[in-house]
Order: structure tokens, then C-alpha cells, then sequence
């Protein structure tokens, strides 16, 4: 009992860490870079994350310029996080398959809870895409949208908050988490996508929920989830 106990908590730290969610990250990353390379190839219509697009727009401002500096830059992060995790992370090859189903479960969570307060589904599908553009986007979601506003938005924001101000902790929470969730609502409409009240909101609720597991379990299992929700959408 004391030994399944043990097993478990490594599990649930281990999991919590920034090493592991780079790490967990990775399938997701090389998912979303081969159905990339795929539509090139095939000449289909370009098709690319807002998160990706947003990142690569501000290293462009920077002169970095190059068609796969975002998976090659993340991949050497991933490299640095396993180098340099925090003593104690276990990495256990069990653990990530835990995370992935734990992520189906807040996924399909997720789609009961927003279902329920909105009233209906808004599904992803949309905008004539194909299955396999609405798949690659789905991937990227969960990479590059979580790190941008949920690792660099949300946790990055509480960070400086809690280091400059004498907040309650869930009033930081609740200030980040909506701050970052407006954005994230907001960047879905950089592209030719009309606004709607009704879609704003949904994303803005997905956002919140988003930044609660990102919270309490992560940015690996955050990201797992978000592209998993978004999968459920287009099946």
C-alpha cells in the first residue's frame, strides 16, 4: 500500500514539472511539424497555428528567420529540460502514458463542462479546412497556443505578481487567468475568422479551464489535453 501510494505521488510530482511537460510535448511537436511538411508537399493550402504564427512573427522582428527554427528551437529546450531538470523529476516511461490518458479524461471533462454552461458545442471544423489541416492545427494547439499563453502569459504574469505584490494567491490566479484567457480568445481572430460574441466567450471559458489544469497539473498534461479536446472536436 505504502509502496503504491509512493508510486502514485512520483508520478503526480514528476508530472507537475516543466522538464516533463516539454518532454511529454514532443509527440505533439513532431505530429504538428510532419503534417506541416506534408501539406508543402502535397501543395496544399498553408495552414499554420496562430500560436506558430504568433511566435514566429516576433523572432522575425528579432532576424530570425527560418522555416523550422520553432520545432528545432523547442526540441533543444526539451534537450535543456532533461539535462537540467529538477533533482527528484522522474521521467519514467509509465508516467507519460499516465499523462495521456489522465489528459482524455480533462478532455472529455472539458467538453461536458463547456457543452453545459454554453448551452451547445462549438466545433473546431470550420472554414471548408480539411481533416488533416484541422488535425495539424489541433496538434500545434497544444504546443504552441499552451506555451504562449499558459507557460509565458498566464504562469509568467502570476510570477511577476506574486514577486512585486502581496495579492492573495487566488486573486492572482484569477487576474492571470483571465488576462491570458482574453488573449487567447482574442488571437483566434487574427485571421479571416469572423467575431462572435458566443465564440469569444466559449474561448475565453476554454482558456480559464486551460489555465486551472495548467495550474494544478502542468503545462505537459495542459497541452495533452488542449490538443485532445480540440481532436474530439473534428472527429
Amino acid at each position: 500500500m505504502v509502496k503504491s501510494w509512493r508510486k502514485k505521488a512520483g508520478y503526480y510530482q514528476s508530472s507537475r514539472t516543466l522538464a516533463f511537460g516539454l518532454i511529454a510535448m514532443l509527440p505533439l511537436l513532431l505530429g504538428y511539424e510532419y503534417l506541416t511538411l506534408a501539406a508543402n508537399r502535397d501543395h496544399m493550402s498553408q495552414v499554420r497555428n496562430g500560436g506558430d504564427v504568433i511566435l514566429r512573427t516576433l523572432l522575425s522582428l528579432v532576424g530570425v528567420h527560418s522555416p523550422f527554427y520553432l520545432g528545432i528551437g523547442l526540441l533543444l529546450v526539451i534537450g535543456a529540460a532533461i539535462v537540467l531538470r529538477r533533482k527528484g523529476t522522474r521521467l519514467e516511461p509509465q508516467y507519460f502514458f499516465y499523462a495521456v490518458i489522465e489528459s482524455v479524461v480533462y478532455a472529455l471533462l472539458l467538453t461536458y463542462v463547456l457543452t453545459t454552461i454554453t448551452g451547445h458545442l462549438m466545433l473546431a471544423v470550420g472554414n471548408g479546412r480539411s481533416f488533416h489541416a484541422n488535425l495539424m492545427l489541433a496538434l500545434g494547439a497544444g504546443v504552441y497556443e499552451e506555451i504562449i499563453f499558459r507557460l509565458f502569459l498566464f504562469a509568467g504574469t502570476a510570477w511577476v505578481m506574486t514577486n512585486t505584490t502581496r495579492a492573495h494567491p487566488a486573486a492572482i490566479f484569477m487576474i492571470c487567468a483571465a488576462f491570458s484567457s482574453a488573449l487567447f480568445s482574442a488571437a483566434h481572430y487574427m485571421g479571416a475568422e469572423r467575431f462572435s460574441w458566443y465564440a469569444a466567450i466559449y474561448r475565453f471559458l476554454a482558456g480559464i479551464l486551460f489555465c486551472l489544469i495548467y495550474q494544478l497539473r502542468g503545462l505537459g498534461i495542459a497541452g495533452w489535453t488542449h490538443a485532445l479536446y480540440d481532436c474530439f472536436l473534428i472527429l
